[in-house]
């Protein structure tokens, strides 16, 4: 007499594989997600260097006033370099929490990040 329960060595085998691939991509989706919040955390962190640059920069800001006119603020070179490294970095980590997020979403699918900026510090 036969159990009720018995199931053949192949139909075991792809029970199993099935398993595999589904907790392999939960476990990359939740890698994914941890990269995404790793990024998002990057920029908020690039927003506040951002921040800071130009508050120091603005204790040393001069006005600039030429031929009558007002021309706007003038910062000097290398707060502008400060300045242009955090948004070039802070864009960067935007792009990349944006690739990751989809990738969490979609974790069969490929993550295309965007090119990293050359990082020195400001």
């Amino acid at each position: 007499m036969k159990s009720a329960c018995q199931f053949r060595l192949r139909t075991l085998f792809v029970l199993t594989a099935t398993v595999a691939v589904l907790l392999g991509l939960y476990a990359r989706s939740k890698r994914l997600e941890g990269m995404a919040r790793f990024h998002a955390a990057q920029c908020r962190e690039m927003e506040n260097r951002y921040r800071s640059v130009i508050l120091d920069a603005a204790k040393t800001w001069r006005p600039e006033y030429a031929a009558g006119r007002w021309r706007g603020v003038v910062f000097l070179p290398e707060d502008k370099a400060k300045i242009k490294q955090c948004e070039t970095l802070a864009a960067y980590h935007v792009e990349a929490a944006v690739c990751y997020r989809r990738g969490a979403e979609s974790p069969w699918l490929p993550v295309w990040l965007p090119k990293a900026p050359a990082e020195t510090a400001p």
